[in-house]
Formats: C-alpha cells, sequence, structure tokens
C-alpha cells in the first residue's frame, strides 16, 4: 500500500512539472495577443508659449494623468511602463478665453501595440485672458514703540507693483501689503519685507499670479515725544501811553515730537512776531506757530489766542492857570483880586491830561459873607472828572471887597 502511494506521488510531481514546462514552451513560442492597462501616465501641455504670446493662459492647470489601455503580443506590452509613454494636450491653437475640451494624444508605444482607449480621453481647460495692473503698496504696523515714543511717517520703495497673471484673479487683488514689527523701537525701522496680495475680504492670493517684484524696502520713522510751552513773540511794543499788565496764551503748552537729538535743543515754540503798537485796550490776538525744520506739532493746534490786557499809564502834568474867580460874593458887592498865577499840579490817565488847558481847571475863591476890606483867602481848585490834584501853589490870595459904584 505504501509503495503504491509511493509510485503516485511521483507520477504527480512529474505531472505537474511536465505540464509547467509546457505552458512555458507555448507562452515563450507562441507569444498570444494580450492587453494591458497602463496607469497615471502624466499628461504635459503642449504650447504655452504660443498661448502666452496671445495674452491668454491656464487657470485650472494641474498634474492631470490619463490611463492607457493597449493590446499586443504579450512580449511587445510586457515591459512597456506608464513613463514610457507620452500623454498631450495641444493648445497652441487657442486664440480666446474660455471653457474648452481638448483631446489627449498618446504617443510613445512601439507599431504593433494598438492603444484601445485612454481615460479620460480629453482634457476640460479654463482658458483666460493675461493682464497686468499697477497696486498701491499698504504698510501695516504691529506693534508699539518704546514708551514716550510714537510712529512718524514712513515711505515705502517701490510704493506700487506690477501684478500679471488671469483677468479673473488679478480683478480681485485689492491691495498689496507689507507688513512691519515696531514693538520696543525707539529709532527709525527699516525693513525689506516680502509683499502680500490681499482680495476685498484681505484673503491672501499667493498662487496663480506674478509680481514683478516680491520684496519693497519700508522704512518707519520713530519719533521723540515732548510738552513745551508756548512763548509770545513780541516784535513790536505797546504805544507809549499804555502799559502791558498781563500776557496769556491759550492753549498755553503743546506736545510736540521728533528726533530726540533734535528736542533735545527745544525748550519752547514761539508764535509769529506779533506787534502790539496798535493796541489801547484788553485785545485777543489769534496768531500762528513758528515750527522748528524736523519738528511735528501732534496736538491739532497750528494757531493760538494771546490775550492782552494794557492799562493806560498815569501822567503827572503842571498847569498855569492865570485867573481866579471869587464865589457867592454878597450883592452889592465887588472884588479886586491882584494878578496871580497859579501853578496846579495833577495826575491822571495820558488821554485826559493830554486834552487840559487852562480853561478846564477852575481855580476860585470863596466869597461868601465877606464885607468890605481887604481879605487874605485859601485858594480852591477843581479839575475835571478822573483827575486827581496833587499840589496848586499859591495856597491864598489877598481879595479887596468894596461896594458897587451902582
Amino acid at each position: 500500500m505504501i509503495d503504491m502511494l509511493k509510485n503516485n506521488l511521483a507520477l504527480k510531481v512529474i505531472s505537474v512539472l511536465f505540464a509547467i514546462i509546457l505552458w512555458a514552451y507555448v507562452v515563450s513560442e507562441q507569444n498570444p495577443i494580450s492587453t494591458k492597462m497602463l496607469r497615471g501616465i502624466d499628461v504635459s501641455i503642449q504650447g504655452i508659449t504660443a498661448l502666452a504670446a496671445n495674452n491668454l493662459t491656464i487657470i485650472n492647470e494641474e498634474d492631470y494623468t490619463v490611463d492607457v489601455r493597449i493590446s499586443g503580443r504579450r512580449n511587445d506590452i510586457i515591459n512597456i511602463k506608464p513613463s514610457d509613454v507620452r500623454a498631450v494636450v495641444k493648445v497652441e491653437h487657442i486664440n480666446a478665453k474660455g471653457t474648452v475640451s481638448l483631446p489627449v494624444s498618446i504617443s510613445g508605444l512601439p507599431e504593433n501595440v494598438e492603444i484601445m482607449n485612454t481615460e479620460p480621453s480629453s482634457i476640460e481647460l479654463e482658458i483666460d485672458n493675461v493682464v497686468e495692473v499697477q497696486v498701491p503698496v499698504e504698510l501695516r504696523v504691529s506693534g508699539s514703540p518704546k514708551r514716550g515714543y510714537i510712529m512718524g511717517q514712513h515711505s515705502i520703495e517701490p510704493d506700487e507693483i506690477r501684478v500679471r497673471g488671469p483677468e479673473s484673479l488679478v480683478t480681485k487683488i485689492k491691495l498689496a501689503v507689507a507688513e512691519i514689527n515696531i514693538d520696543g523701537s525707539a529709532d527709525v525701522v527699516i525693513r525689506t519685507v516680502p509683499i502680500q496680495l490681499l482680495d476685498g475680504e484681505n484673503n491672501q492670493i499667493s498662487e496663480g499670479v506674478e509680481m514683478k517684484k516680491e520684496f519693497v524696502t519700508v522704512r518707519q520713522d520713530i519719533l521723540f515725544t515732548k510738552d513745551v510751552n508756548i512763548t509770545p513773540n513780541i516784535k513790536e511794543s505797546i504805544n507809549d501811553d499804555y502799559l502791558v499788565s498781563s500776557i496769556t496764551v491759550t492753549p498755553r503748552t503743546l506736545k510736540i515730537a521728533g528726533r530726540r537729538n533734535v528736542l533735545n535743543d527745544i525748550t519752547e515754540i514761539l508764535t509769529e512776531p506779533i506787534n502790539l503798537d496798535w493796541i489801547t485796550q484788553d485785545t485777543v490776538i489769534d496768531v500762528g506757530l513758528i515750527i522748528p525744520s524736523r519738528v511735528t506739532l501732534l496736538d491739532e493746534i497750528n494757531r493760538v489766542k494771546i490775550t492782552v490786557k494794557v492799562e493806560e499809564k498815569q501822567q503827572q502834568h503842571t498847569i498855569t492857570v492865570n485867573t481866579i474867580n471869587i464865589n457867592n460874593i454878597e450883592e452889592g458887592y465887588v472884588s479886586e483880586i491882584p494878578p496871580t498865577p497859579v501853578v496846579v499840579t495833577f495826575n491822571g490817565l495820558v488821554s485826559k491830561v493830554k486834552g487840559i488847558t487852562e480853561d478846564g481847571i477852575s481855580v476860585y475863591v470863596d466869597g461868601a459873607g465877606l464885607e468890605p476890606g481887604i481879605h487874605r483867602l485859601p485858594i480852591n481848585a477843581q479839575l475835571p472828572e478822573g483827575l486827581e490834584l496833587i499840589d496848586f501853589n499859591p495856597k491864598e490870595v489877598d481879595v479887596t471887597i468894596k461896594p458897587s459904584e451902582e
């Protein structure tokens, strides 16, 4: 029994070996027709240069691939790989924007190998116009300068860039942005930074467009700040008949900014020249400021109010009055007063003093109750309102009272 099994097993092994040898012979010698699927063949776009010459471009270009089923003798197709096959889409004949479906051409196969089908057999492309525009560059600053400093003016070079690309994409670009950080800075910040293109919703557009320049140089001034007094710049003094009692400035101080080495030498800001020689009463003058070079005003002030309070000067004056009058003489009497010049000294505002003459001063004696005879009477002096009597001489005069001749 065991010998029989051994003999049958040997026969079986011999049969299998014979079948393999026979199959190998048939395959190698007969070479039957067979098919093969080549997957993931890269598709190249041909004619991009011609398309660009017409100011056109593909806006949905990506890494396209196709699968190709081929047929041929087994020995002819067995070693063909996807990389041996070339798949091409031609665009050189396109001359207007729009959506186009273009056939995929397959080449690179041996002549005796047949293409059974290509999947997909065509590629859909979106063609758009190529446009070029100028886009302004805006600076965006993050961080804050050192305490006591502020941001000054900035410059961007260049302040515009040219952007080229598909019309549908370029028209979305609203702004080019350069960003810098100035946190803790106490001096000018100069940086060369990349440009970001943004649409109307601040979304970045980073692909599909070409910038002539991808970097800009940004200069951001950092300025020191300081509070200084405003000083009236008096060039012509007040009229000699008046005194200035006070001058006040509103506002009294203002905040300025500039490079620290510049502000160190500035202790005040002068007004424009002020002429006071026309002022005869309290007056408010609106006047501009003289701003030193390289200094910036931080307060929204370029003019101030100067309040000038004035007083008219007092002046002492002396007038000689040559006539002494007598008042209140009794009826039936007359008087005789020898010529007696009376020197009157008084004080008053210049405008009043200047207008006083001898006729404006009353010098008199009181004759009430006097009987005929010679009387030594005190002299009185009366001045117009607003004048102050200081002295007069003589103080007395001899007055003769006698009956009238009637």
